[in-house]
């Protein structure tokens, strides 16, 4: 395992132990966001040199649902429920090289 992989794994491993994990499964409707993606596809690549995948739309659902229900941007210290003020998103990417 590469240093990378191995730090990455202890990471997951101490957000396991500091934040409460909850899962859940909802069907969403992605045909609006697919149009959009359809139409802005070629523009975006052209201007940024990337494909424009469905993750920048998804993460920015994710932000505005934490701006909606900030309760839910929170962890564990210490045993008490701490509340973020801001909102960090992380997003794992796979690397060719790693």
């Amino acid at each position: 395992m590469t240093r990378m992989r191995a730090i990455i794994a202890q990471r997951m491993l101490e957000s396991v132990h500091t934040s409460p994990h909850a899962y859940t499964v909802y069907k969403v409707d992605m045909t609006r966001i697919a149009q959009l993606r359809e139409r802005q596809r070629g523009a975006f690549e052209q201007a940024n040199g990337v494909k424009l995948t469905y993750m920048p739309f998804i993460a920015v659902a994710a932000i505005e649902a934490l701006k909606k229900f900030p309760i839910v941007n929170a962890s564990l210290l210490n045993n008490n429920i701490q509340y973020h003020p801001h909102i960090d998103l992380g997003i794992a990417v796979a690397l060719e090289w790693a």
